[in-house]
């Protein structure tokens, strides 16, 4: 894993606003205020770097087969991504080969449900989604995410050669979870699918290319099933 630099850009110095004795001459406030925004600046800038080292070393330890540090640099990648929605996941180690994680699925309300499309005279128009298209939205994000998951820890930690990721629902009243999708793989035929570009196409054409479970209804719902162990 390499370093990121800073990317935040450091603060412009205030322009002078005379000369005196051949030196320019400044504003004593604009000074003092840019002084102190680069003294906040220079904080944040030490701060990233001992986190970008900190990640660094344990992505090394974590390629050594560390089983801590491997679960500490897991859950760094997996902060690091900017999610469409929140997730929450839960994982373990078999060994330093095979991860088993589950991932908590978005309900079907928690995702948008409008949507725009061009109107008469070219204005854009924003409507509410038939059920149907929303349903499929949903899954197509829940079918992603158990997706998105395998690429990345199969990224995250090179010792691991085996990813099961399980995705369920929790019911709003309070019924058990239940299981709805349910996906596992070995790296070297992922691997395989990630040169032909698949694992970035269709969630579901890729899902049906490895070892994995879920129904659809007629109209889009998720069945329960079993998940692999």
């Amino acid at each position: 894993m390499t370093v990121r630099p800073f990317a935040e850009p450091a603060p412009e110095m205030p322009k002078p606003i005379g000369e005196k004795n051949g030196k320019h001459v400044y504003d004593p406030q604009a000074m003092n205020d840019y002084l102190d925004d680069r003294a906040k600046w220079m904080k944040r800038r030490f701060a990233w770097d001992a986190s970008q080292k900190e990640l660094q070393e344990h992505s090394q330890r974590a390629a050594q087969g560390v089983i801590e540090a491997m679960r500490d640099h897991l859950l760094a990648c997996l902060k690091d991504i900017l999610w469409p929605l929140p997730v929450t996941v839960a994982f373990d180690f078999d060994d330093v080969t095979s991860v088993r994680m589950d991932v908590q699925l978005p309900l079907l309300p928690t995702l948008p449900d409008r949507e725009a499309a061009i109107d008469y005279g070219n204005r854009v128009a924003v409507r509410r989604m038939s059920e149907v298209i929303h349903t499929k939205l949903h899954n197509r994000h829940a079918l992603g995410l158990v997706l998105r998951l395998i690429g990345e820890i199969f990224a995250a930690l090179p010792t691991v050669q085996q990813v099961t990721v399980s995705g369920r629902q929790q019911p709003p009243d309070k019924r058990p979870p239940r299981y709805v999708i349910t996906a596992r793989t070995a790296r070297k035929p992922w691997s395989a699918l990630h040169q032909r570009g698949s694992v970035t196409g269709d969630a579901f054409q890729c899902l049906q290319e490895i070892e994995s479970k879920f129904n659809l209804t007629g109209l889009g719902a998720f069945l329960p099933i079993e998940p692999f162990d």
